[in-house]
């Protein structure tokens, strides 16, 4: 019997990892990152376009935002997982997804520090169906897979294509190089607009689109005010 009480055996766990490699193979939109009996990662080729290898401690490849087959024993679910790496780009990324609650289902509310589940797709459950022959079960779990690529990983690319991609002269250049490093230090003797140019940086770190429409403090204070309201980033107003 493959299922029992609602799990399956490690030998299965190690068929259904190699078919989930295989089906990753199949797509010429997709790589794959790496592989264990519990998690098989990869990613669509446009991420490493958007992100870069801005990852840290998750993986050789340094990649920052991956799906993952969750291959455990009671069932096989898809992950979109932000993990570690530099925190701006980190923060970035999570503040942007806050929006779109229907594809990002998993979203936390809060952004740790490591790995942080953005959405869940659940391709199948074994403790539904415990009858269920093998060749029905792998075919039940390309076609689920195959529907996954055409609809939500399709609409995922095509968010973080929008969102973290201009177009420079004909040519999409990342977003994400444009990102002000937080630290920084404004010096000068009084009158010489430290604080402006304070606001300024605040905002452009957490929004490094941002571009008052007219020169002066109050477009500026407006974003500002905005982005310590709703941004995750904690900025800090400082001007001696």
């Amino acid at each position: 019997m493959m299922i029992k009480d609602g799990a399956i055996n490690e030998e299965l766990r190690a068929e259904i990892q190699k078919y989930t490699i295989k089906l990753i193979g199949q797509n010429e939109k997709l790589v794959l990152d790496s592989s264990t009996p519990n998690h098989i990662r990869f990613i669509p080729k446009v991420f490493d376009a958007i992100f870069g290898k801005k990852g840290k401690g998750w993986g050789a490849n340094k990649r920052l935002l991956m799906f993952d087959f969750d291959n455990n024993e009671q069932s096989l679910n898809l992950n979109l997982f932000l993990g570690p790496g530099e925190q701006l780009i980190r923060t970035h990324i999570y503040t942007r997804t806050a929006g779109k609650k229907d594809l990002f289902n998993c979203r936390q509310k809060k952004l740790a520090p490591k790995w942080s589940n953005l959405s869940q797709t659940q391709l199948i459950n074994y403790g539904t169906d415990p009858e269920i022959e093998r060749a029905e079960l792998f075919g039940i779990i390309k076609d689920k897979f195959e529907e996954f690529c055409k609809t939500d990983l399709l609409e995922i690319e095509t968010f973080f294509s929008d969102n973290f991609f201009i177009d420079v002269e004909g040519s999409k250049v990342t977003k994400l190089n444009s990102i002000a490093p937080l630290n920084q230090i404004l010096y000068g003797p009084p009158g010489t607009g430290k604080t402006y140019h304070t606001i300024e940086a605040a905002v452009k770190a957490a929004e490094p689109n941002f571009s008052p429409l007219v020169e002066g403090t109050n477009e500026l204070r407006k974003a500002y005010n905005g982005v310590c309201q709703y941004s995750c980033n904690k900025l800090l107003l400082s001007s001696c």
